[in-house]
Parts: C-alpha cells; structure tokens; sequence
C-alpha cells in the first residue's frame, strides 16, 4: 500500500505520467507491486462510481461500465 500512496499522495497525476489514465495507472502500479508481490493476480481501480478497469499483466487493460441501480 505504501509503495504507491507514497508515491501519489497529495501529488499531480500529471506530473508523475504523462497521460494518467486508469489504464496508464494500473500498468504502473503493477510495476511497482509485482516485484515484492509475486502472487499479485489482478489489481482493480474505480475511477467513478461507473468506471472501473482491472489489469492483470500483460497488454491488456479490461475496462468496465458498471450498469446503474
């Protein structure tokens, strides 16, 4: 948890990548967290109460809209 709080915590997203996007975010997150967490399966972000995207290594980033109640 530190390893990425500490690093984003009260700071620009856009000075830390250049396009910070969900899917851009994922993929770094994942670089920062695999090494120390080899298990690391998925890592999931809800930017809105709608918009959720999931990484799970690789090329791809799965994007998902969450249908409303």
């Amino acid at each position: 948890r530190e390893e990425i709080l500490d690093r984003v915590d009260h700071r620009h997203l856009n000075e830390l990548l250049v396009t910070p996007t969900a899917e851009v975010m994922l993929a770094w997150f994942w670089g920062l967290l695999k090494p120390r967490v080899p298990l690391l399966a998925a890592l999931h972000l809800q930017e809105t109460p709608r918009y959720r995207a999931t990484y799970r290594g690789g090329d791809e980033v799965t994007v998902r809209l969450v249908e409303s109640d």
